[in-house]
């Protein structure tokens, strides 16, 4: 994930990355560095998720999680 793209989603749920970081145990400027990448690790992205209390879906930006087909035998 592109982290302009991740930085977007973080302040239009409401949050200044400072707040982030807080939450994520790190300094804001360690934060930005990693979110200056080009590809974001999932693993980062997944702890944003939770320390924004929302969905990694949300910040993929993909509507709703896929729907796993039932198993037929």
């Amino acid at each position: 994930m592109d982290g302009n793209l991740l930085k977007s989603k973080i302040i239009d749920a409401g949050f200044e990355l400072a707040e982030v970081a807080r939450r994520l145990s790190t300094s804001p400027q360690n934060l930005q560095n990693k979110l200056n990448s080009q590809d974001v690790k999932v693993g980062l992205v997944k702890e944003i998720a939770k320390a924004i209390n929302k969905s990694i879906y949300y910040l993929l930006d993909i509507e709703d999680p896929p729907i796993t087909p039932p198993i037929v035998t």
